[in-house]
C-alpha cells in the first residue's frame, strides 16, 4: 500500500516513559436485551503504540471504547499493567468522542472550554499543550466558529488532563478535510512516539491507518483479526468484510 501521508514530527519536551507497561482489555461483553453486542473481546495494548479498531457498521466499534470507559453496562475488566508496580491499578483514560453538540449561538471560547478543564494545572504543562496540538492561536475563538480538525484538537487537549495511561479516540478524523486529518494523525503519530501511550482509535479510514496503525483489530462483535496491519488487511476475514478481491490495494 503506497503511504500517501506526510509524517510531521513535533518537537516537545520528553515526558518519562512509563516503561514496559500494557494494557489489558479482558473479556469484554455487551448484551443490550436481546441483541449481543460485543462478545467476550480481549485486547492486549502496550504503551508506545497506536491500536486502531476497524469493522463494518454495526460491529461494536463505538461500544467498546464505551464499554472501557463505563459508559455502557459491561462484563469484564480494564487492568493497567506497570513494570515495577505490585498490583495492577485502573488506568487513567482519556476519551475523544466522535463529535461534540455544540451551539453555534454560544458565547464559550476555546479559552474558556480549557480554563475550565485545566483549572489549577501548572502554566508549563497546560503551554506544552498548547503548543503540541496548535491551538495557541484558537484561544479566544468560539467553539462554534471551530473547523472539524479544530475541534478535533481541542477535544484531545481536553483528554489530555489529567495525563492518560491510554488515549481513546472514536473516528478522530470524520468529517475532516485532507489537510486536518494529516494533521491530526500526525499528532496522535506524536503522543504514540514521545509519551510512549497507549493509544486506541476507531476508524473507516484504512489507507491511513495502514501507515499509521502499529496494531488493527478487526472487530464485529467478536474479534476476526488482530495483528500489524499487513497481517490483517490480507487476511480473509477482512477481505469478505471489505469485499477485497486478490491483493488489491484498501
Amino acid at each position: 500500500m503506497e503511504n500517501n501521508l506526510e509524517k510531521e514530527h513535533i518537537h516537545v519536551a520528553n515526558h518519562n516513559s512509563c516503561g514496559l507497561c500494557c494494557v489489558k482489555i479482558n473479556g469484554i461483553k455487551v448484551q443490550y436485551e436481546d441483541k449481543l453486542a460485543l462478545d467476550n473481546i480481549n485486547i492486549h495494548v502496550h504503551c508506545g503504540e497506536i491500536t486502531c479498531i476497524i469493522g463494518p457498521n454495526g460491529a461494536g466499534k463505538s461500544t467498546l471504547l464505551k464499554s472501557i470507559i463505563d459508559m455502557v453496562k459491561h462484563e469484564g475488566t480494564v487492568e493497567y499493567i506497570s513494570k515495577g508496580s505490585k498490583t495492577n491499578r485502573k488506568p487513567i483514560i482519556g476519551y475523544v468522542p466522535q463529535k461534540i453538540s455544540v451551539d453555534k449561538s454560544a458565547p464559550i471560547s476555546v479559552k474558556d472550554l480549557l480554563n475550565i478543564t485545566y483549572s489549577g494545572v501548572d502554566n508549563r504543562a497546560f503551554n506544552e499543550v498548547l503548543d503540541l496540538l496548535e491551538i495557541r492561536e484558537l484561544l479566544n475563538k468560539k467553539i462554534g466558529d471551530l473547523s472539524g480538525g479544530q475541534t478535533q484538537k481541542v477535544l484531545i487537549a481536553l483528554a489530555m488532563n489529567p495525563f492518560p495511561d491510554i488515549l481513546l479516540l472514536d473516528e478522530p478524523v470524520a468529517n475532516i478535510d485532507k489537510v486536518g486529518i494529516d494533521k491530526v494523525y500526525s499528532i496522535i503519530s506524536h503522543l504514540r512516539e514521545k509519551y510512549d501511550m497507549a493509544i486506541i482509535l476507531v476508524s473507516h479510514d484504512l489507507d491511513s491507518m495502514y501507515n499509521y496503525a502499529d496494531n488493527v483489530i478487526l472487530l464485529n462483535q467478536k474479534v476476526l483479526a488482530e495483528g500489524p496491519p499487513s497481517k490483517v488487511y490480507e487476511s480473509e476475514e477482512f477481505k469478505n468484510i471489505f469485499q477485497i478481491v486478490g491483493d488489491s490495494d484498501v
